[in-house]
């Protein structure tokens, strides 16, 4: 019976000190801010023309925001302090002046998910060449992975109910519970999500495609369209304000496809008729074939004198989860 007890004992003293380990090989999750970047370079390059050159290519202005702001935040370090939880980052890019050159790109070495991204050169200018070619693609591929961490972020959270909006479109999307409904009529729904002094919101609507194709300016009847639906539904405090495009600020448009459809993307800002409101937007058009439609889904922000860019970041990531097809 002692016997028995003390080998009863010892399995369970292991069992503890295997449960309370790390599993072996396993990485930790990555970490860091929406749209942050870690650049480990030496203090004496980022300072200088070499510095001057990255922050040109990774801190340019967004399109489409009132108020200059860059499409990634940077947070440099030397290689010496490059150790530890700072290996942690999401995104990572090194530079360093070495005798071959080099460009690679590998993922989730100290955590996961992760980018790290490696530039060797012989000299300064070189290292600016290499890294200038393969810039598109570091940034393509980092807001590719910024985009599904948001997404996921969104399906581990507690989600909004949209069957009202599935009924009336016909679309399933993901939508953190934070955003409310705020107006429902019979071809328009509006969602919101109360900030610190400000909100976000989404607009759904749709037209036939005749409005949007009745002549060869498509780009003019989509913001026709637009200013039509912010007239009738978007309104400020005061009397007879309501939702414009703004007339000042030409709106950038590409092409995407989104769900196996073609989209146009429309980036600018906003203002209020008769009131001293402004902002930024960025509207998906579908065309929507099998319905006979264009599908306006809109996202839309106020967050006076402070920054947007996150706020349009997470209403991309919302819309980027349409799915049609379900």
């Amino acid at each position: 019976m002692k016997k028995t007890l003390m080998v009863c004992m010892a399995l369970l003293a292991l069992g503890c000190k295997e449960n309370g380990s790390k599993h072996p090989g396993r990485l930790p999750d990555s970490v860091g801010k929406y749209n942050h970047l870690t650049l480990v370079i030496n203090d004496s390059l980022w300072i200088g023309s070499a510095g001057d050159s990255i922050r040109k290519y990774l801190a340019a202005p967004i399109d489409g925001l009132p108020q200059e702001e860059p499409q990634f935040s940077i947070v440099q370090l030397s290689p010496r302090i490059f150790v530890d939880k700072n290996r942690q980052a999401r995104n990572i890019i090194l530079f360093s002046e070495r005798s071959d050159c080099l460009f690679s790109l590998e993922r989730s070495k100290y955590a996961t998910p992760q980018n790290i991204f490696t530039v060797n050169a012989p000299s300064v200018n070189e290292m600016i060449d290499q890294f200038s070619a393969h810039v598109d693609s570091v940034t393509t591929t980092i807001k590719k992975l910024e985009l599904n961490e948001m997404q996921h972020a969104i399906v581990r959270g507690k989600k909004l109910d949209i069957q009202r909006i599935t009924d009336l479109f016909g679309v399933k999307m993901m939508i953190p519970a934070d955003y409310k409904y705020v107006l429902e009529q019979e071809e328009f729904i509006w969602l919101k999500k109360e900030v610190a002094s400000g909100n976000s919101n989404l607009l759904f609507y749709e037209v036939p495609i005749e409005r949007i194709e009745n002549d060869k300016d498509i780009l003019r009847n989509i913001i026709q369209v637009k200013d039509s639906v912010g007239k009738r539904y978007v309104h400020g405090t005061t009397p007879e304000s309501f939702m414009k495009t703004d007339d000042g600020y030409s709106p950038f448009i590409k092409k995407v496809v989104l769900d196996q459809m073609n989209v146009k993307e429309l980036r600018g800002t906003w203002d209020m008729h008769n009131n001293f409101m402004n902002g930024p937007y960025l509207c998906y058009v579908f065309k929507d074939e099998y319905y006979d439609r264009y599908l306006f889904v809109e996202g839309f922000s106020y967050h006076p004198s402070n920054s947007k860019r996150d706020l349009l970041f997470e209403l991309e990531a919302i819309i980027k989860s349409i799915k049609f097809h379900e």
